[in-house]
């Protein structure tokens, strides 16, 4: 792949084989979204990954906090966390802060919008395909954790080894705040305080 020229406040970053990332959701296992209300047959094959654009962590509690803070307070659910290894390098994108990807999103492509990620995501997966060949985009600062999150466009979903689905369970302690057990264990993973918001997690 060519070296990346990327513009403004963007910056070239590179994801070397061997690392491990992680995506948390609601879905045991991911499926093709097919529309109608009826799709029909549902034997077909989808690979162990989201469908791009695709959010992950490289740190576990980072991405439970994406998938448990749309779990409700007070009621016992499930989420899974999936575990993920880079098992060729990755090129991407890189943007230091939310209001980066702001710019980037106005001068490169004048979309004006409400930066919940998705949108600029959906842009940056069909810029990537031609002429970009962008593997991903990474915000090195999120806005909830101010931790790295990753964005893998289908490219750089290809790169990834599924390594390990683990169910975990979503335990009320009272209506404000629930932990989170791995399934088949006693083991307390996290906390996470609900605030009508992303929460807390620790």
């Amino acid at each position: 792949m060519s070296q990346h020229n990327f513009p403004g406040v963007a910056n070239e970053l590179k994801l070397e084989a061997g690392k491990e990332l992680f995506h948390g959701t609601l879905a045991a296992k991911f499926t093709h979204d097919l529309p109608g209300p009826n799709p029909g047959p549902i034997d077909y094959h989808h690979p162990p990954t989201p469908d791009e654009p695709a959010w992950f962590a490289d740190n576990k509690k980072f991405a439970l906090h994406a998938a448990v803070r749309f779990t409700k307070p007070g009621v016992q659910s499930e989420i899974t966390l999936h575990s993920y290894s880079i098992y060729d390098r990755l090129h991407m994108m890189s943007l230091q802060t939310m209001d980066d990807l702001e710019i980037f999103m106005r001068e490169q492509f004048q979309v004006e919008s409400n930066f919940n990620g998705l949108a600029e995501g959906i842009v940056l997966a069909d810029w990537s395909n031609v002429p970009a060949g962008l593997e991903g985009y990474a915000l090195l600062q999120d806005t909830v954790r101010g931790e790295p999150e990753y964005v893998l466009l289908r490219a750089g979903l290809a790169k990834l080894r599924h390594e390990e689905a683990l169910k975990v369970h979503v335990v009320p302690v009272d209506n404000n705040q629930s932990i989170l057990v791995a399934d088949g264990t006693d083991t307390v993973m996290a906390t996470y305080t609900y605030d009508n918001g992303p929460g807390e997690l620790v």
